[in-house]
């Protein structure tokens, strides 16, 4: 099986995050435009090693370094979160190899940036820690910020199409659930 967009993307990120020598570097940029023009097929076993090799290299000296913090976003649901202009989507995988994490990301529409990430049983790391300890004190405050803001509901990302939805930041079906 052919490795997946995502799978492409977060090498990328990790090969621009880490320590790699420049003869490294060339040849993963170079397998990364091969699969990419189609000279080779990278497999999804193939880019998984390649992230799990990337994973423990250390971080480049000065900076991409996720923060360690003290907050435990376990008890936050899932949807889509604002804090001033910042948006945010937190993923909570329930299936599969990252069953149980965390996953803070931008929560604009065509954004695709993760701020950071939170291990089973273990505390954020990550960027933008204070907005995010505001939305685990108030996440029902900033996921209806979020649906206000955007006009899209907080839980589901749908487009909110009536008064009573909008000013409360979730659609009907997803309130029914969350209230």
């Amino acid at each position: 099986m052919r490795a997946t967009e995502p799978q492409i993307a977060f090498i990328k990120r990790l090969g621009d995050e880490r320590a790699l020598d420049e003869s490294l570097a060339g040849r993963l940029a170079g397998l990364l435009a091969d699969h990419e023009t189609g000279q080779v097929e990278l497999s999804k076993a193939k880019a998984s090693e390649i992230i799990d090799w990337l994973d423990k290299l250390p971080y480049k000296a000065g900076g991409g370094a996720p923060i360690n913090t003290d907050l435990d976003l376990g008890d936050l649901g899932e949807g889509r979160y604002a804090v001033g202009d910042t948006l945010f989507l937190i993923q909570k995988p329930e299936a599969g190899r990252w069953a149980g994490w965390v996953f803070v990301k931008n929560g604009s529409e065509y954004a695709d940036e993760r701020y950071g990430s939170q291990k089973p049983g273990g505390k954020y790391r990550g960027t933008n820690a204070d907005l995010i300890s505001t939305i685990v004190e108030d996440p029902m405050g900033a996921m209806r910020h979020y649906g206000a803001t955007t006009g899209r509901c907080g839980v589901c990302g749908r487009t909110l199409e009536d008064e009573v939805s909008v000013a409360r930041g979730i659609g009907p079906v997803c309130w029914e659930k969350v209230s």
